[in-house]
């Protein structure tokens, strides 16, 4: 009968430890500031990759030098996910980036497309799709992207327009450099969910 009792008493220290764990994983979005740590919550699909899509994708970044097992964050993020971001002096095609626009509260985390000495692009893992490669007419207006289809007229107003394709639309057009604020080094899945589910309507959000 002891050993009974001595069992049934480990498993419900076992549950309150396990219960514990889990209640602290949830609330790591806001641990992790107050301990020093940069951690981003990831409120958008736009790095996400489809059935389907993970084929295609790779071969998109090894048609431009870099091989699938050196990507960063190579099976993509996820909405809820907790991104853990580092400093960087350098950043490289493919890299998984921070990005805030001076002036811009917004934080968005995407893989860089292309980058100079002083502007930078970004794209969002989802928009790298077959379907996406067509060309079509694109324009700009404050670094974000609209298609067209070739046969429209880009109506009056934009920066500039161009040629090229879909999957740009899943980018922004040329950045300062400034606007990369680090890497991001690590990801908890779904270790966002609480701060989602918390979220005032309204606020704005950590990441996306």
């Amino acid at each position: 009968m002891f050993a009974r009792l001595k069992k049934k008493e480990t498993a419900i220290e076992a549950a309150i430890v396990l219960a514990f764990a889990i209640c602290m994983y949830f609330m790591l979005p806001y641990i992790l500031p107050i301990l020093g740590f940069e951690s981003y919550v990831i409120i958008s699909g736009s790095m996400e990759h489809p059935a389907g899509h993970q084929t295609f994708f790779e071969e998109f970044w090894e048609q431009r030098g870099i091989l699938a097992e050196n990507l960063p964050m190579r099976y993509g993020l996820y909405t809820n996910d907790l991104v853990i971001s580092v400093p960087a002096d350098r950043y490289a095609l493919g890299d998984v980036a921070v990005i805030r626009k001076t002036g811009d509260s917004v934080v968005i985390i995407h893989r860089i497309l292309a980058l100079n000495a002083t502007h930078v692009r970004d794209i969002g893992d989802f928009g790298i799709s077959e379907e996406n490669m067509r060309i079509v007419l694109l324009g700009v207006r404050n670094e974000t992207i609209i298609s067209y289809e070739r046969n429209q007229t880009i109506p009056a107003g934009m920066d500039l327009s161009y040629e090229g394709p879909k999957y740009e639309v899943h980018s922004h057009y040329w950045m300062p450099i400034g606007a990369l604020r680090g890497k991001a080094a690590f990801v908890l899945p779904m270790a966002g969910l609480l701060r989602n589910v918390l979220n005032k309507e309204g606020e704005v959000p950590r990441g996306k």
